[in-house]
C-alpha cells in the first residue's frame, strides 16, 4: 500500500497526516517532506500517526533526525495518535524519547456494567425458639 502525506502548513505551525506504511520505500518521501516541513515553518510541526500500521528502523531514525534538529532550534515536534505497536517498535529500537512523546490513540470503550451489590443487611436473623 502506498504511503500518502497529508500537510497543512502555516508560518507557524505544520501539520502531517500520514496513512500507510513506513518502511525503506517511504524513507526518502518522509524525509522530503519533513524538510520541506521544517524549513517552511518557524513553530512546531505535528504528525498524526493515526493510519500508519508500520514503521521501521529507517524512518524511525528520520523522525528522530527531525526531533534533535527541532530541539536544536528551540522548536519542538508532537506525535499524536500513535498506535501501540509504533511506541513497542520505537522504544524497542533505541528511540526511548519518540516512544516517550507519543500521544497515545484514543480508543472509546464502553465501561463494563456492573450489577449494583445488594446492601448489607444488620438484621438479627430471628430465633426459632423462645426465651
Amino acid at each position: 500500500m502506498p504511503v500518502l502525506f497529508s500537510i497543512d502548513l502555516e508560518p507557524q505551525e505544520a501539520d502531517l497526516r500520514i496513512d500507510g506504511d513506513l518502511d525503506l520505500a517511504a524513507q526518502e518521501r518522509l524525509r522530503s517532506h519533513l524538510g520541506h516541513l521544517r524549513d517552511r515553518t518557524a513553530g512546531e510541526i505535528r504528525i498524526d500517526l493515526a493510519n500508519v500500521g508500520f514503521i521501521d528502523c529507517t524512518c524511525l531514525r528520520v523522525l528522530e533526525e527531525l526531533r534533535l534538529d527541532l530541539v536544536a532550534a528551540g522548536r519542538s515536534l508532537h506525535l499524536t495518535s500513535a498506535q501501540p505497536s509504533f511506541r513497542l517498535i520505537s522504544a524497542l529500537a533505541g528511540y526511548d524519547e519518540l516512544s516517550r512523546m507519543t500521544t497515545p490513540r484514543l480508543v472509546l470503550v464502553h465501561p463494563r456494567r456492573r450489577m449494583p451489590r445488594p446492601p448489607y443487611r444488620n438484621e438479627a436473623v430471628p430465633s426459632s425458639q423462645p426465651r
